[in-house]
C-alpha cells in the first residue's frame, strides 16, 4: 500500500514539475517577446522624437531668420543709408541688426548683384565673437536675384562654414527692389549639441560628395569613430540600416556642389541599455523561480 502511495505521490511531483517548467516556459515566452515589441516601439519613437526636434530647432531659426530679415528691410533708415551708398555707416547699420538676433553672418546685396555689405562672426579661438567684414565683400553675389532668393531656404558656405540664410528685398517707395538683405546662423557644434540634449541621440551635419570624402562638421562629439562613420555614410548614401544602430538623417539642400544632410544616431545596445537591464532582471526572476517552485513542490510531497 505504502509503494502504491509513493508512486502516486512521484506521478503527482513529476506533474508539478512538468506543469510549472511549462508555465515557466509561458512566462518567459511571453516576457521575451512582449520585450522584443516594446524595444522595436522605443526605436521608433525614438527616431519620431529626432524627427520632431530636428524640425522644431531648424524650423525656428528658418523662421527667426525670415521674419527678421523682412523686418530689416523694412527699416527706412537702413534703405536710405543703403541708396546714400555710404559703405562705413551702412556696415554699422546692418551690424546693429545683425546683432538683435545675434546672427552669424550679414549680407547686403544690391541690385546689380554686388555685396555691399558683409558681416561674419569671427569662429577663430583667438577672436571668437569678434564681428569683422566678410572676405565677399565688393565681390559678385553667388545667386540669382529674383523672387526665388526670397522663398528659398539656401545654405551659405563662406571659408570653413556653412550657414543657414534667409533674404528679403529691400524696396523704394515705389515698389521696385534695390537690393536685397539676408541674416544667417551658423550650422555648427552647438546646433548639434542642442539636438543631442533634447534627443538623447549624437548628432551632426555632413557634405556628401560623389568621389569626395564626406565632410562631417558641427557634430555633438569630438569625431566620429570609423565604425560611425561607415554606419552614418553608408545609411546617408545607399539608405542601408545597420542593425547595431538607430540612424535618422535628413537633407538640407546643395552648396557648392555637395550635398548638405542632418543626421543623428546612436548604437542600438546605448538605445535599449535600460530595456537589457529590466530584460535581464526578469529573466533572472524566472530563472530563480523555477528551483523555488520544484524545492516547494518537493517539500510539499514530503511532508
Amino acid at each position: 500500500m505504502t509503494g502504491i502511495f509513493n508512486r502516486i505521490q512521484t506521478r503527482i511531483f513529476g506533474f508539478f514539475v512538468i506543469l510549472l517548467i511549462a508555465v515557466q516556459a509561458i512566462s518567459f515566452s511571453i516576457t521575451f517577446f512582449a520585450n522584443k515589441r516594446l524595444e522595436q516601439q522605443q526605436l521608433s519613437n525614438q527616431l519620431s522624437v529626432a524627427e520632431l526636434v530636428f524640425k522644431s530647432d531648424y524650423g525656428k531659426r528658418h523662421y527667426y531668420l525670415s521674419a527678421f530679415a523682412e523686418t530689416a528691410a523694412k527699416d527706412f533708415g537702413l534703405k536710405d543709408i543703403f541708396i546714400d551708398n555710404d559703405s562705413r555707416s551702412f556696415l554699422v547699420a546692418l551690424n546693429n541688426h545683425r546683432k538683435r538676433i545675434n546672427a552669424d553672418l550679414a549680407i547686403a546685396v544690391d541690385k546689380h548683384g554686388a555685396i555691399i555689405g558683409e558681416l561674419v562672426l569671427n569662429t577663430d579661438v583667438q577672436d571668437l565673437g569678434k564681428i569683422k567684414v566678410g572676405p565677399e565683400q565688393g565681390q559678385t553675389f553667388r545667386y540669382p536675384l529674383d523672387a526665388g532668393l526670397e522663398s528659398t531656404n539656401p545654405l551659405y558656405s563662406l571659408g570653413e562654414n556653412i550657414y543657414q540664410i534667409k533674404f528679403a528685398p529691400l524696396t523704394s517707395g515705389a515698389g521696385n527692389v534695390i537690393g536685397w538683405v539676408g541674416f544667417g546662423f551658423i550650422i555648427d557644434d552647438a546646433l548639434a549639441k542642442s539636438l543631442q540634449l533634447h534627443t538623447g541621440l549624437n548628432a551632426g551635419f555632413v557634405a556628401t560628395q560623389s568621389g569626395v570624402n564626406n565632410q562631417f562638421f558641427g557634430l555633438s562629439g569630438k569625431s566620429l569613430n570609423p565604425a560611425d562613420n561607415v554606419a552614418v555614410s553608408d545609411f546617408i548614401a545607399n539608405g542601408q540600416i545597420n542593425e547595431d544602430y538607430v540612424l535618422w538623417h535628413e537633407p538640407l539642400g546643395v552648396v557648392d556642389e555637395k550635398q548638405v544632410h542632418a543626421f543623428m544616431f546612436q548604437t542600438r545596445y546605448d538605445v535599449l541599455e535600460s530595456f537589457q537591464k529590466q530584460w535581464l532582471q526578469q529573466l533572472g526572476l524566472i530563472l530563480l523561480m523555477l528551483p523555488v517552485s520544484l524545492l516547494l513542490a518537493f517539500l510539499s510531497q514530503v511532508v
